[in-house]
């Protein structure tokens, strides 16, 4: 919801004529008029200095960790949720994530508690409504849940693949359980288990129940 759909909403609100609710559409319509102007400022600002050596020399990285701690005592406003940008920011911190944590499957306590040391105070809620938006847009491959804990999949899960074909290669073998795999990459059982799983899916191995082990289909 941007800027313009508030106003439509506060216009609306207009035809109730609560003494309070008049003095509460004035103060919101005179931070609309404020966004607006800063967002215009922010353009200009942009255009103007976006690309020059000048801005360059003040994102040396001291000023990206004073920057950094800013974000720690930032608390989002109710107009940052109710445009959904808040959202839309904790989702792009979420898709970096498995880059920076070198692993395609996070779960949702561990995506809390990275975010809450990049950018502060956050909630349960708030991821959860970032998950649902990558979730919609098709940027994770799947939500799952693992012995009472929710896990988010992201695409590296495919990278994955790969690892363990070389694994199998290396051992000059055709099959594998979960926690040799898990052993010989260093990987958490829950992801060795899910791409060994992904891999059974798609046809390229094939599961044994008793005892369990994968084979590789050739």
């Amino acid at each position: 919801m941007g800027l313009s759909e508030i106003k439509k909403k506060i216009l609306l609100k207009k035809m109730k004529k609560s003494k309070k609710m008049d003095e509460m559409i004035n103060d919101l319509n005179e931070i609309l008029e404020l966004l607006s102007n800063l967002n215009k400022k922010i353009s200009k600002f942009e255009r103007k200095w976006g690309n020059s050596q000048e801005f360059l020399e003040l994102t040396r990285q001291d000023l990206l960790n004073e920057i950094i701690t800013l974000r720690k005592i930032y608390r989002s406003s109710f107009l940052d949720r109710l445009s959904g940008r808040y959202y839309d920011y904790i989702a792009f911190e979420i898709l970096k994530l498995p880059m920076e944590l070198r692993k395609p499957i996070i779960s949702l306590p561990e995506i809390t508690m990275h975010l809450t040391e990049k950018i502060g105070r956050i909630t349960k809620n708030d991821i959860n409504k970032a998950v649902e938006i990558l979730r919609k847009r098709k940027l994770v491959v799947d939500l799952f849940n693992a012995e009472g804990i929710t896990y988010v999949e992201f695409p590296e899960i495919y990278n994955d693949i790969k690892k363990v074909i070389d694994v199998l290669n290396e051992k000059k073998k055709a099959e594998i359980t979960i926690e040799e795999l898990a052993t010989s990459l260093d990987w958490e059982i829950t992801r060795a288990e899910r791409v060994l799983e992904k891999m059974v899916k798609l046809g390229l191995m094939a599961k044994e129940t008793y005892p369990r082990r994968y084979w590789l289909i050739k």
